[in-house]
C-alpha cells in the first residue's frame, strides 16, 4: 500500500509526519492523536521494530529507520488502533452483559434455585491473525464445532 493510502487509513488519528536525519540515518516520525486513555502496547518495538513515545504535546510519535521500510510504522499504528477499539468494545459488552445478568437476579420470578443452575454456553468463531497481527475470522471451519458468535445464558436443572 502506498504512503498516501496508509495515511488515509489512519486519517481519523493522523496528526503529522516528518522525515529527519539522525546520526546519518533517515528516520520517519508519524504523529497520531489518540483519544485520552489509549495506551501503546509495550511490545510494539519488538513486534514492529518501531519506537513509540508520547510527546509533551499529547501526540504519540511512532518512529522507524526508513532503511527498514515505512510499513512497520503504519502497521504498528493500525495494530494500536485495532487493539484499543477492541478494548473499548469489550468494555461496552461487559457493561451490557452485566446489566443483563443483573436483571436476571433482580427478577423475583427467577427463584434462587433456578439461578443456582445458571450456566453460560459460549460458542465462538475461530480467529487467526492477518499480516498486521489483527484478529480476523478464520476461513478454516471445524466441522465438530458450532461456528457462531452467540453467547447464551440458560437455566439448567441439576438433573440434566
Amino acid at each position: 500500500m502506498d504512503l498516501k493510502n496508509r495515511i488515509d487509513k489512519i486519517s481519523e488519528f493522523f496528526d503529522n509526519m516528518e522525515i529527519t536525519t539522525v546520526d546519518g540515518k533517515q528516520i520517519m516520525f508519524v504523529g497520531v492523536s489518540f483519544p485520552k486513555g489509549w495506551m501503546i502496547d509495550e511490545s510494539i518495538n519488538e513486534k514492529y521494530n518501531v519506537s513509540a513515545i508520547l510527546g509533551n504535546d499529547g501526540i504519540y510519535y511512532f518512529a522507524c529507520n526508513i532503511e527498514d521500510g515505512t510499513d512497520n510504522v503504519f502497521d504498528a499504528i493500525d495494530y494500536t488502533i485495532s487493539k484499543m477499539k477492541d478494548a473499548i468494545e469489550r468494555a461496552k459488552l461487559l457493561t451490557e452483559k452485566t446489566i443483563e445478568l443483573k436483571s436476571l437476579f433482580e427478577d423475583e420470578k427467577n427463584s434462587v434455585e433456578s439461578l443456582k443452575g445458571l450456566k453460560f454456553i459460549f460458542t465462538q468463531t475461530e480467529y487467526e491473525k492477518n499480516e498486521n497481527e489483527i484478529l480476523i475470522p478464520s476461513k478454516k471451519r471445524n466441522k465438530n464445532k458450532q461456528n457462531n458468535d452467540n453467547t447464551e445464558v440458560s437455566n439448567v436443572k441439576e438433573n440434566e
